[in-house]
């Protein structure tokens, strides 16, 4: 009997060991250090990201070291380098990234940690379609992925990271992804054996994709999610955010059926009026924005994974200023307590930042700054 029980109890922990494993529950082997140089960071959007191609001098001068600087200045650690793919990537030749702007790249990058701020390199895919499916854009480019990490492994990996891709979709296509994303783990981990891989969900890569994520088995990962809510808030105005967004204007935070009355009643389309209700009985205030957050936060602790909100922010263009200041200084309030890092977006981005050139110098909405305790510039 007291070897049954012996074997019994021995199966037990077994089963326990291996639950936690299928899990992922195994300790995380991300450096602390590396976790600090991602504790507090900003999107910079528009030097390699926006490519049309623009004139080859934009992607040497994009930024000076003066404005470099100020993003240290205000106490970010990191920066989060979002790059179109098809400025790096052809897929006719998925091992060899561009060479020539390869070299403009890399030189942004060593700028960035001159100025000891870390790098987040984000291929940032807005055409989220060519990632999907059986193209050759997607056949590719976990090849390219794994060819640009064996370029870039020269990079300190305490202070420049490899992101997978800015928010992939695969609605329904879920396993798709999870499948996608084991394949361009491993190839970047084949060329770059030492430094941390940032990893997303599906679905557009926010709280609720993050949470259908099954934990990949590489322990050198940080896991990522954006976080845009209360989207009837945060997107009002924005006209490429699907056909209801650009009929919002004016939508306060926090929110109540009261304090949205006025504005369903001054608004013309009858599906932007449901959300708006939606949105007032949700009551959708500091609380509920850290019960949010606890989601995300549930899904790290259970999977014993380190998070990481790479993006957050309100479009400015609609949202009443009092409103977006209050959404601010509360979000930031909770994402602080939480301990998790982030990324605003973005530096140069109204939702954030909004960084804009007077005179040849950066000026730079201070809401972002007063609401995340950062330095006055």
């Amino acid at each position: 009997m007291r070897t049954l029980a012996g074997l019994l109890a021995a199966l037990c922990v077994l089963f326990v060991v291996t639950t936690d494993a299928a899990r992922g529950a195994e300790p995380s082997s991300v450096p602390k250090v590396r976790l600090d140089r991602l504790s507090r960071g900003a999107n910079v959007t528009q030097w390699f990201q926006a490519y049309g191609p623009a004139d080859e001098s934009h992607y040497r001068t994009y930024m000076s070291d003066d404005e470099i600087a100020l993003i240290r200045k205000l106490g970010l650690t990191h920066v989060r380098l979002c790059v179109s793919p098809r400025y790096l990537y052809d897929p006719s030749t998925p091992d060899q990234p561009i060479a020539g702007h390869l070299a403009d790249f890399e030189s942004a990058i060593q700028r960035f940690l001159d100025h000891d701020l870390g790098v987040v390199v984000d291929p940032h895919n807005t055409d989220q379609k060519r990632i999907e499916g059986n193209g050759p854009w997607a056949a590719g480019y976990p090849t390219f992925w794994g060819a640009l990490a064996g370029k870039l492994r020269h990079f300190d990996p305490n202070k420049v990271f490899f992101e997978v891709v800015n928010e992939p979709v695969f609605d329904k296509h879920e396993a798709d992804w999870y499948a996608m994303q084991e394949k361009i783990v491993a190839n970047i981990r084949r060329n770059a054996p030492d430094h941390t891989i940032i990893v997303t969900g599906p679905n557009w890569g926010g709280v609720d994709g993050l949470k259908k994520l099954p934990p990949l088995s590489d322990r050198n990962l940080v896991y990522s999610f954006h976080f845009y809510d209360p989207f009837t808030f945060t997107h009002q105005g924005a006209t490429w955010s699907g056909p209801v967004p650009p009929h919002l204007k004016g939508v306060p935070f926090p929110s109540t059926p009261e304090n949205v009355a006025s504005v369903i009643a001054r608004t013309d389309n009858d599906e932007a009026k449901n959300w708006l209700r939606d949105y007032g009985s949700k009551r959708w205030n500091r609380d509920r924005l850290k019960e949010r957050l606890a989601e995300a936060l549930a899904y790290g602790k259970e999977n014993g994974v380190p998070l990481y909100c790479g993006e957050f922010g309100v479009f400015p263009q609609n949202a009443p200023p009092e409103s977006r200041r209050n959404w601010f200084r509360d979000f930031a309030s909770v994402l602080k307590e939480s301990g998790v890092g982030y990324s605003v977006w973005g530096w140069d981005d109204g939702f954030g930042f909004g960084r804009k050139l007077v005179d040849g110098k950066p000026v730079i909405d201070t809401v972002p700054v007063e609401a995340l305790g950062l330095n006055k510039p």
